[in-house]
């Protein structure tokens, strides 16, 4: 009797225990190196049906002008799962301070809607953007939840 307890014990803890955490799966990978332009807005998947995402996001940019208040910046954008009326997204901005200016973002997680796509654009703070000799690169991962 104690062996066939113990035993149940045994089973039912790796049973709990063996649980396994969630799972990512890329479904979209963007890189845009040393972009001297903005980038008019530009979709990179549309969802199949309601959905939670990951994005990891990095954006760098180089021979920005502080005296210019020069700064380039990438916005992603989906509309939101719960609430269609709102957008949902993430943005990243490097801004001028000579050298090689650097921003990231780890793990953000967004649902988006079914059927409305998940894009992305960049714009620059000054009209014109910052002479061609700034540049900016963006690096971006987006995952499904299994």
């Amino acid at each position: 009797m104690r062996k066939t307890m113990l035993c149940l014990l045994l089973l039912s803890s790796c049973v709990s225990f063996g649980q396994a955490p969630p799972q990512w799966k890329v479904v979209k990978a963007l890189f845009l190196n040393n972009q001297a332009a903005t980038i008019p807005q530009t979709t990179l998947f549309t969802p199949t049906e309601n959905d939670i995402f990951r994005v990891s996001a990095y954006m760098s940019g180089a021979n920005i002008d502080t005296s210019q208040n020069d700064a380039w910046s990438f916005f992603l954008t989906c509309t939101d799962l719960v609430e269609p009326q709102n957008q949902c997204g993430v943005d990243m901005t490097v801004q001028g301070g000579g050298g090689t200016q650097s921003t990231f973002i780890g793990a953000y997680v967004f649902g988006a809607r079914k059927g409305t796509p998940v894009g992305y654009f960049t714009s620059a703070s000054t009209n014109p953007p910052p002479p061609p000799s700034s540049n900016y690169t963006v690096v971006v991962t987006i995952e499904r939840l299994q």
